[in-house]
């Protein structure tokens, strides 16, 4: 059996997954590193981009087909885990939910009064969150079949982080919402689409964390794939043959 070459730091690498599965996964996550954050500059509209305004679909679609096309990326290579294929898939199948309700959003905040634009609303907020907790599920596959332990768990750690910093400011905000239209007498969802001018920022920035979270995820695995790679084309270390003393 051939042995496994390691690095001055310890760590093997593991000789059933090629240099070039890893650089192409590398590319996925690249794509999910820049896909984040592009989706949240056009969603809050710190870039001005109309170039889906044919379609109705809100700009910030653009940062989530680039995601798309990271998990495509990832599809076309050879699956690391047994997980690895229900994992793309089932990514790839969020964000096709997240492209096809995308326009509710838009209209839900010119017609916060319509329900069912309301409900088509929270689902894409779930489906926002299952994302990012399928993408810190797939850095941990790669941690694993890269035999790195310590990044299995801070991967695993994000996904629980990303659940926590989300779910918490969003019943937050649910709950002051209800407050507020309580005591103002107004609707649950007039009171959501206007609760960021009321509520304290690092309240709202607690809610982006994981988004930041997931992303520095993303760039840590697609680095750990190219130092793999790096290491793969080292020849493996072996101790010095002993000295002969005759």
């Amino acid at each position: 059996m051939q042995p496994e070459p390691e690095s001055p730091q310890g760590k093997k690498v593991n000789l059933t997954v090629y240099p070039e599965q890893l650089l192409q996964i590398a590319r996925g996550f690249s794509c999910f590193f820049w896909g984040i954050p592009l989706s949240l500059f056009l969603a809050v509209g710190l870039m001005n981009v109309r170039l889906l305004a044919r379609i109705k679909a809100p700009a910030y679609v653009l940062g989530i087909l680039v995601i798309y096309w990271g998990l495509i990326l990832l599809k076309r290579t050879k699956p690391l885990e047994p997980r690895w294929t229900r994992h793309v898939n089932q990514a790839l199948v969020v964000v096709f939910l997240l492209v096809y309700l995308s326009p509710f959003t838009e209209w839900w905040k010119q017609m916060p009064q319509v329900l069912f634009f309301m409900v088509n609303a929270i689902v894409f907020m779930i489906c926002t969150i299952g994302l990012l907790v399928l993408l810190t599920q797939l850095a941990s596959d790669v941690a694993k079949a890269l035999y790195d332990q310590t990044f299995f768990i801070e991967a695993r750690l994000c996904g629980w982080s990303v659940l926590l910093f989300i779910v918490l400011p969003i019943l937050g905000l649910l709950i002051y919402s209800l407050l507020a239209a309580f005591r103002h007498e107004t609707g649950v969802a007039y009171e959501l689409l206007h609760v960021h001018r009321l509520v304290y920022h690092w309240w709202l920035a607690l809610a982006l964390l994981p988004f930041t979270l997931t992303a520095a995820i993303a760039w840590k695995t697609k680095e750990r794939c190219i130092e793999a790679v790096k290491m793969s084309s080292r020849p493996p270390i072996t101790p010095p043959p002993p000295a002969d003393n005759s």
